[in-house]
Formats: structure tokens, C-alpha cells, sequence
């Protein structure tokens, strides 16, 4: 029996001056089997940050270093969301508990710095007070409040 999925999104970004951008994209999908491919009926990515140059080149338009801070927000409707088997290290349907993964609250600080990206994340920084759910997939529980750091370099860029 053929499996069809249908999925519309949609996408508007706004930006305020040169400092403010709210970005936004939603995703509304249906699948014709439920118990073969379940998915999340509807799903929200919310991206809000001010960005700024910190430095431009002399006698030049063109920033050396542009800052990013903003947080970005995750929420999508309950579903059943596959369970992990780590001896097998697949993932496979569950039906026994629905998630709704959300809301789950990013807060960043991006720097880019020439070709270099520098960043610092605090993952999941609502969990305690926004969101009661504690797992992301069957039995396994979502990562806590937590900070990260990073630097991404392409050493090619077209």
C-alpha cells in the first residue's frame, strides 16, 4: 500500500532598521498511515534576534565583525514520536505515549568574524518554567538546561 505524505509551509521573515528580524516559518503536514510514518500534524520555528556590525574595515561599507543575539523557539502538536533502540541503533514507531516536544527555547550569540563563526548557545533554557515535557522521544529525556560553545571555519567559501 503506497504511504503519501501532504505538507504545506510557510515562511515570513521580517526585519525592522538593520537591527531587528523575526523569523518565522511554519509547517502543517499529513500522513496517509499514522502507524507507519506518524508526524507532528503541526510545527512552529520561531527565530528572534538584533543584529549589528561590531566593526567595519576602514574607509570601507563592509562589516569585519557582525554580532547576532536572539533566542529560537521549537513547538510542534502532540504525535508519537519514535522511541530509540540503542543496541540496534535504530529508531522505530511507538504508540504508546504522545509528545508534543515543546515549546523548547534557544538563546544564542553568534559572531561572525570574517570567514570564522564563533557561538555560544544555552540550549533549552525553558525547560523548568515553559515546558512540563521532559523527553523528546519514547523514554528518553530531553537535554537539560545547558551552555554551549563553538567556532565554525569553512576553509572554502565561494
Amino acid at each position: 500500500r503506497p504511504l503519501s505524505v501532504l505538507s504545506a509551509s510557510l515562511q515570513k521573515n521580517f526585519v525592522f532598521g538593520d537591527l531587528v528580524h523575526l523569523d518565522n516559518r511554519a509547517l502543517l503536514q499529513f500522513s496517509s498511515n499514522e502507524e507507519v510514518l506518524p508526524l507532528p500534524r503541526l510545527a512552529l520555528n520561531l527565530r528572534y534576534y538584533i543584529e549589528f556590525p561590531v566593526q567595519k574595515y576602514p574607509d570601507s561599507q563592509e562589516n569585519v565583525m557582525t554580532m547576532q543575539i536572539g533566542v529560537d523557539g521549537l513547538w510542534n502538536t502532540r504525535w508519537y514520536s519514535p522511541s530509540w533502540n540503542p543496541n540496534l541503533g535504530v529508531f522505530y514507531n511507538q504508540n504508546k505515549i504522545l509528545y508534543n516536544n515543546g515549546p523548547v527555547f534557544d538563546a544564542f550569540v553568534n559572531i561572525q568574524w570574517k570567514r570564522a563563526c564563533i557561538f555560544v548557545k544555552g540550549g533549552n533554557i525553558g525547560q523548568n518554567s515553559l515546558s512540563k515535557e521532559y523527553f523528546s522521544a519514547y523514554r528518553y529525556t530531553r537535554p537539560q538546561t545547558h551552555l554551549k560553545f563553538g567556532l565554525f571555519w569553512p576553509f572554502y567559501i565561494k
